[in-house]
This record gives C-alpha cells, structure tokens and sequence, in this order.
C-alpha cells in the first residue's frame, strides 16, 4: 500500500479540505495579519487582538467535518453529554495515524487551518494527554472546552537553566504535602520559558512537565 493510500471516505475529506485551505485559509491570512499589526506591546496579548477571521474560519470548519480529526477514538460519554453546545466535538470520521498526518500535511500549507479545524499545537497534544490520563472532572472543566475551541493551552517544559530537551534534567519539581487532617496539597516550583501559546488571551490551563518530589517530612 502506498503511504499517500486514504480510504474513499477520508480521500474525500482531503479534497474538501484542500479546497477550504486554497480557497479561504490562504487568502485569510492577510486579513489576520492586519489585524494583528493594529496591536502593539501589552496590547498584543489582549482579547481584542485575536483576529475575528479565526472564529469565522473555525465555524466553516465545523460544519465541512474538519474539526478535531485527530482524535483517534470515540470520546467518553460524560464529555459527550456534557457538550451542551451547538458544537459537535467529535469528529466527522477517525481517521488512522497515517491518514491524519495526510490531511495534517495539507493543513499545514495554511498558518491558519489548523486552529481553523482545532487541529493545532500546543493544544492537540494537551487534549490527548487530558483525554488519556485526566481526571473527569479535569476533562469537564479543561478538555471540553478545547474541543469546542472556546479555549487555548500552553505546553511548560522548557527551562532556562538546563537541556530541557532531557527530561530528566529538568529541576522544576511538584511537591506532595499531606497535611495533618490527611489532606493532599501540591506546591509546584520552578522556572519555564518558550511556553508556545502562553501569552494567548484564550489560554486557561498548562501542561507542566516537571519531576515529582517526595521529600516533605509528611510524605515520610
């Protein structure tokens, strides 16, 4: 089989999503760049610079079944009825590794398709690692917005100080607490940089890599 191979259902998809990327994200992003271009220092990073042509390239997207195709499965039932939005977050097919990266291949000829289709980074893989190891109450709160598109997330692993590109370099550390009724806490601790959508106004959760620290007299 070849490596370009997509089943008839999913070759359909990339011709639709070829054209919504030639036809309207291509051409979209003059528009996004002069807007952008209005805002200057702090004001950069405040709601009003967020370009309106993104909710109105992500609308399109929804209703074409472009909207989170990389998920690879169905999703959990309380997330599914807890969508009470005219959004539907699953995605119009499921697509295979192979196939996505396809698609993911002609997205990526736009700036703009993939926040367009909720098929960007940082936020896909943060969606996955919520979707597989979050708590629900963790999905509610974190992971249905974003498959909606209402919010965006950071990534925190690089640091200043070391090669972060090791992970057990890293010094930033979570430290459990219990206290004396019993109770958990956590105090997270440490110095992250390059945060890739940090300064985002739609930002609401990060992803801390860091190392877990057990040394607190409690935890003894």
């Amino acid at each position: 089989m070849s490596l370009h191979a997509l089943s008839p259902t999913a070759s359909a998809l990339k011709t639709k999503l070829e054209s919504f990327v030639n036809t309207r994200c291509i051409p979209a992003e003059k528009i996004y760049d002069e807007h952008i271009s209005k805002f200057t220092g702090g004001d950069r990073w405040t709601a009003a610079a967020v370009p309106p042509i993104i909710d109105e390239l992500k609308r399109e997207a929804q209703q074409l079944g472009f909207w989170n195709l990389f998920l690879p499965h169905q999703l959990p039932n309380h997330l599914v009825s807890s969508n009470n939005n005219s959004i539907k977050i699953s995605p119009s097919i499921y697509l295979s590794n192979r196939e996505y990266g396809i698609l993911c291949e002609v997205m990526g000829r736009s700036s703009l398709a993939p926040e367009a289709c909720n098929c960007s980074a940082p936020d896909t893989g943060n969606m996955e690692v919520l979707l597989k190891h979050g708590t629900t109450e963790q999905q509610v709160q974190y992971l249905l917005p974003l498959l909606q598109g209402n919010i965006r997330s950071t990534f925190l692993m690089t640091e200043p100080d070391v090669a972060s590109s090791d992970a057990r370099n890293l010094e930033t550390k979570l430290t459990k607490i219990v206290e004396s009724d019993g109770r958990v806490r956590y105090v997270l601790n440490g110095k992250k940089w390059w945060s890739t959508g940090a300064m985002d106004p739609r930002c609401k959760v990060a992803l801390v890599v860091c190392k877990m620290d057990y040394s607190h007299p409690s935890c003894a």
